[in-house]
């Protein structure tokens, strides 16, 4: 199996080099360049399947090399490892389409992992295929990789968010972390979140407390509900919270909902019309598709 080829671009101020198990060795190619005015040349004529940029407190200047380099060759994906961490940094590294953002010191186990799934999804799947780099300015070509590479991604990625909302279905009233479920998909927490987001247009933390107010709602729809019960069944630990979030997503507080559903019941019972308590919950519904 041919091993991957992985390139690192030094922009460590004291030019330390990246330091890797020894059984790496017979998992990954490990080519180091400093970061200098030769770097587009380095990377076509190295040929590498992933690029790693590697910082220890990323100034301006290194964080636009990335986004030119990615501009240049947009089908090589990117690894980030550095030492400074930040939200403003994390999200800058999502926005410039960063595939996987690392902060020392390393986890060597998920970075090789990281290059290992690379590999296989630029090659589709094909280990040991002969890798590829696009020179900028073939156009035809370039867009003809990016595309293939994408959709092996989209695929791979599709199919992970599909297990994690799976796994919060069946589990929604257990204790879930983005975290947990990024390993459960074979994914670093970084990728699975921002796989997530794109694919389903919110975050894995907002799926997750939907689905929890949906099962409240219909729980709280129930003759015997009580609100406290219902907070604890569907995953939540403190009542007080439980009640903030269920106002953000369906309106009003779950006492209040409970509330109308007593009223609602009370006055159908009366009439002596057939109970239907769909409507109450189909109203609480659209107010959670409306806050999207």
């Amino acid at each position: 199996m041919q091993r991957p080829m992985l390139l690192r671009i030094d922009f460590t101020r004291d030019g330390c080099s990246l330091s890797l198990p020894a059984n790496a060795r017979g998992l990954v190619q490990l080519r180091s360049v400093r970061a200098t005015a030769s770097l587009y040349e380095d990377i076509v004529a190295v040929q590498p399947d992933v690029l790693c940029f590697d910082y220890d407190y990323p100034e301006i200047d290194g964080l636009a090399r990335l986004r030119q380099i990615k501009k240049d060759f947009p089908s090589l994906p990117i690894l980030m490892l550095t030492e400074h961490n930040s939200e403003e940094l994390t999200v800058w590294a999502l926005r410039s389409r960063v595939w996987d953002y690392f902060v020392k010191p390393l986890d060597c186990e998920a970075f090789l992992h990281a290059i290992q799934q690379l590999h296989e999804l630029r090659n589709g799947g094909q280990r040991g295929a002969a890798r590829h780099i696009v020179v900028p300015g073939s156009s035809r070509k370039r867009d003809e990789e990016r595309r293939r590479t994408a959709n092996v991604a989209a695929n791979s990625a599709e199919r992970a968010v599909a297990k994690a909302k799976a796994y919060v279905a069946t589990n929604y009233a257990e204790k879930i972390s983005a975290r947990e479920v990024a390993e459960l998909c074979n994914m670093s927490q970084f990728h699975f979140s921002r796989s997530f987001k794109r694919i389903c247009g919110v975050t894995f933390s907002d799926h997750l407390l939907e689905v929890r107010i949906k099962k409240a709602v219909e729980l709280l729809s129930r003759p015997r509900a009580t609100v406290t019960g219902a907070c604890y069944e569907v995953g939540f630990r403190d009542p007080s919270y439980f009640g903030r979030i269920f106002k953000r997503y369906a309106g009003i507080t779950p006492s209040e909902y409970r509330d109308r559903w007593v009223k609602n019941r009370s006055q159908q019972a009366k009439s002596d019309e057939v109970v239907d308590d769909s409507t109450m919950v189909l109203e609480a519904e659209l107010a959670l598709r409306q806050r999207r």
